[in-house]
């Protein structure tokens, strides 16, 4: 989890298949988010985006 104190933002980590799981996983525990990004790492020595 990475913090904004200052704004009262924090930033989440999760894994799944996609976006809408993590919504869907969101609003059934009524759980405040404001939006989910899916993303992809990037492996600097590899040069390249790992599956």
């Amino acid at each position: 989890t990475y913090c904004d104190f200052k704004d009262g933002k924090f930033f989440c980590e999760w894994e799944a298949p996609n976006k809408e799981i993590i919504e869907q996983i969101f609003n059934a525990q009524k759980l405040p988010f404001d939006a989910v990004y899916p993303v992809r790492l990037f492996n600097v020595a590899k040069q390249a985006f790992e599956d």
